[in-house]
């Protein structure tokens, strides 16, 4: 196993809006990880050539990359679909942490994250994929496959019937296993 494939990558997905945020986010976990990550990846959707460059400059290990066309054509079909939902289209870049490879596990954060102490004895559980209850499944809520939208009780749900076990995509913890291209697609 190379050097990269020991270590972690951090993802995070971004909008020119919560660049701020990604800056904190990167920063918090280099500082409380210095040897574990071997590599950062920032999924924008068009960001400024001169932030992109400043971005690099602040931080030697990362790699700015486009959110792929075809992820970007469907958000922009789900928020015709679904206005109410256009705010957290970004949420969906966290799609784009499946398809890094070379590392043994990919963290996945929303750019709202502040690490203040290590996290490393997440990085060595076995799972395949680790994240985080979503609000509704914190409050014993589900949602209605068809629609997505939240509801109470599973006999609510349309005739695509009950997604029970839903989670936040702002924190996911992905190992090796589940990444790549073949995974992604």
């Amino acid at each position: 196993m190379d050097e990269r494939g020991s270590k972690v990558c951090l993802a995070l997905g971004a909008t020119d809006s919560f660049l701020p945020g990604a800056v904190v986010a990167i920063a918090s976990f280099l500082k409380h990880h210095p040897g574990s990550c071997g590599g950062i990846v920032l999924f924008h959707d068009g960001l400024p050539a001169e932030r992109c460059a400043a971005l690099e400059r602040a931080f030697p290990l990362l790699r700015l990359e486009p959110v792929r066309p075809a992820l970007r054509e469907r958000l922009a079909r789900l928020g015709a679909a679904r206005p109410d939902l256009r705010g957290k289209l970004p949420d969906f870049y966290s799609l784009e942490a499946f398809r890094i490879d070379g590392y043994r596990k990919v963290l996945y954060c929303d750019c709202d994250v502040l690490f203040r102490q290590p996290i490393d004895e997440l990085f060595v559980a076995e799972d395949a994929l680790q994240c985080c209850a979503d609000f509704e499944s914190l409050k014993g809520w589900c949602h209605d496959a068809g629609t997505y939208r939240p509801i109470a009780e599973v006999s609510a749900a349309g005739p695509a019937g009950a997604l029970e076990r839903t989670f936040n995509c702002g924190l996911l913890l992905i190992d090796a296993c589940l990444t790549g291209e073949r995974t992604y697609a």
